[in-house]
């Protein structure tokens, strides 16, 4: 199963949201949103990332090569406020002899689109 976060769509809403992160009026503290807002993918959200979220704007063409990521539903990333450090992508093999739910063969996850900071 997978859970949809986004709309697939950047908008002039989510770069507001980067630009009050980046300029520390609120911060963006759910991790897999500081990833989404990582256009640039070096791990680092930085002004180069809210001109990307430009870019995504004003040619439309641009969002539909934006990826999706997706994350266990229960994923503890090491350093909530870095995500990037300490885990080793979105790749994840699973047993289903380990997973703990009712039925072995469900999975949940949950997407999140590439620039799609506001969840």
């Amino acid at each position: 199963m997978v859970r949809y976060h986004s709309l697939s769509k950047v908008s002039v809403y989510d770069m507001l949201i980067l630009q009050k992160h980046l300029i520390s009026i609120k911060s963006i503290l759910k991790p897999q949103l500081l990833i989404a807002g990582d256009i640039n993918n070096n791990c680092n959200l930085s002004v180069s990332d809210l001109l990307a979220f430009r870019s995504a704007i004003l040619v439309p063409t641009q969002l539909q090569a934006l990826p999706w990521n997706f994350y266990p539903e229960d994923i503890q990333f090491f350093n909530p406020s870095n995500p990037c450090a300490g885990n080793s992508g979105t790749s994840y093999i699973f047993d289903a002899a380990d997973y703990p739910g009712p039925d072995p063969a469900t999975f949940i996850f949950e997407g999140y689109a590439k620039g799609n900071v506001s969840g």
